[in-house]
């Protein structure tokens, strides 16, 4: 293939990664009058116990409130 092909596709799917436009399930926008209501309020936020940073330089480790990772 050309090269012009080959930079037009990697820049069609950079731009395409860079979108932040949130999609509906069928993958296409929503109206700009539609009005999405959430049925309930989203629940409590867990009590959470800010652990001691791992050793390690300064400030290269963040604690984020809320995030939880299972690792199995």
């Amino acid at each position: 293939m050309p090269i012009q092909l080959h930079l037009s596709l990697a820049l069609l799917l950079l731009l395409t990664a860079c979108s932040n436009q949130p999609l509906m399930p069928g993958g296409t926008l929503p109206p700009p009058s539609m009005t999405i209501v959430a049925p309930k309020e989203p629940p409590k936020p867990n009590a959470e116990t800010v652990p001691p940073p791992p050793p390690g330089p300064a400030n290269y480790f963040v604690w984020e409130p809320g995030h939880w990772h299972w690792t199995g």
